[in-house]
């Protein structure tokens, strides 16, 4: 059961961010109330059905949040500049990294 709920509340946040996302909500609600009245192998195949889409959901939203790392759009501008120097070879020394600025 906890599988389920665990599901249900990651989809529930999906819907969230969805400019539809109300009407949405109300449909997977009543999706998740109505799974409680199927059939033994009904309702296992809706809890597999809901656990692959909260898996592909949650794995795209990781997905964009590191495409946005790998871009620099969620970087601070120390990392940022960190990162571009570290990708073509230039890496300070750890004595010089005390985060001051010369």
């Amino acid at each position: 059961m906890s599988k389920v709920l665990k599901d249900y509340r990651a989809i529930m946040r999906h819907m969230k961010r969805l400019p539809s996302g109300d009407g949405m909500k109300q449909h997977v609600t009543a999706l998740y109330r109505a799974g409680k009245a199927l059939s033994k192998g009904e309702a296992r195949a809706a809890r597999e059905t809901a656990h692959a889409y909260a898996t592909t959901v949650s794995s795209v939203q990781e997905l964009s949040f590191l495409r946005g790392l790998d871009t620099g759009d969620k970087m601070e501008q120390k990392d940022l500049v960190s990162a571009m120097a570290s990708r073509v070879g230039l890496n300070m020394p750890s004595q010089f990294d005390d985060g001051k600025t010369y």
